[in-house]
C-alpha cells in the first residue's frame, strides 16, 4: 500500500520516505527502518517533533539494504530528496551514505568548506563525483535538496542537483571507469555513511528523505519543494 502525507502530492509516489518524524518503506522489499539515537526536534516550520536531530557520533537512521530506485545498470535512474538544516562546521559530515567498507555505493557529503558532494560508485576505483558550493547559506537555515540521477540521457555529468527547487551549477569528476552504479550488500544510513565511521555524523536537523525509482521532472521537483516549504 502506498502511504502519502501532505508533503507528497498523490501523483508523485516514492519508494522510501522519512517525513513528519515517521518512516515509510514503500518499496515492497520489507526493509526495517530504524532510528539509532536521533532525537525528535522542530522542523523548518517550527512544528515540534517533526524532524530528527543527529548530533552525536553514533546517531543515524538505518534504512536497511534498500535498493536505490532503478539506479543500477547502464540505464539507471533515480531521484533523492532531503530536507536538511545547513550548519557550518570545521569537519566533513554525511547527509547520507551506503558504504560497504571498501566501496561507497552512494555518498552524500558536506565538506567543512561548504562544498556539497555526491558520489556514485561502480567499483572501489571507478566512480563519478559531482560538487557544488553552498557555503553562502545562512547557518542553521533549512533547505530542500534534490539529486537527479539519469544514466540514460545525461552521458556527461549523469547527475543534477536542485537546491530549493533551483538547478545548481556543478563540477563533475570521473575517476577510473564508470558506466553504471553497482549495488553493494550494505545498509543505507541517513546522517552518516556507515556504523563504523564515528566522525562523519551530520550534526544538524534532517526532516525529510525520499527515494524515487525514476527521474522526476522539473515541475515535479518544484511541486515537492513547494509542498515541503508550506
Amino acid at each position: 500500500m502506498i502511504m502519502l502525507d501532505e508533503a507528497f502530492p498523490p501523483q508523485i509516489e516514492s519508494q522510501l520516505k522519512l517525513s513528519d518524524g515517521l518512516f515509510y518503506d514503500l518499496s515492497g522489499e520489507g526493509n526495517v527502518i530504524a532510528n539509532n539515537g536521533a532525537t525528535l526536534t522542530a522542523d523548518h516550520r517550527g512544528r515540534a517533533n517533526k524532524a530528527f536531530l543527529i548530533d552525536a557520533t553514533n546517531e543515524y537512521i538505518n534504512c536497511g539494504d534498500v535498493n536505490l530506485g532503478n539506479a543500477y545498470g547502464e540505464t539507471g535512474t533515480m531521484t533523492i530528496n532531503i530536507g536538511f538544516q545547513y550548519k557550518s562546521e570545521a569537519r566533513n559530515r554525511n547527509l547520507f551514505g551506503k558504504y560497504s567498507g571498501t566501496t561507497a555505493e552512494i555518498n552524500g557529503l558536506l565538506f567543512s568548506d561548504g562544498v556539497l558532494q555526491l558520489s556514485l560508485s561502480e567499483s572501489a576505483t571507478g566512480y563519478i563525483t559531482i560538487r557544488t558550493n553552498i557555503s553562502t547559506l545562512a547557518n542553521n537555515s533549512w533547505h530542500y535538496l534534490t539529486y537527479v540521477y539519469n544514466n540514460i540521457n545525461e552521458t556527461a555529468t549523469k547527475i543534477r542537483i536542485y537546491l530549493d527547487g533551483i538547478l545548481l551549477n556543478i563540477n563533475s569528476i570521473m575517476t577510473g571507469v564508470y558506466t553504471q552504479l553497482t549495488k553493494t550488500a550494505t545498509i543505507l544510513l541517513i546522517g552518516n555513511i556507515n556504523t563504523l565511521t564515528t566522525m562523519r555524523y551530520y550534526n544538524a536537523g534532517i526532516e525529510h528523505f525520499s527515494i524515487f525509482d525514476r527521474v522526476l521532472s522539473v515541475s515535479e521537483i518544484s511541486q515537492l519543494y513547494n509542498e515541503w516549504r508550506k
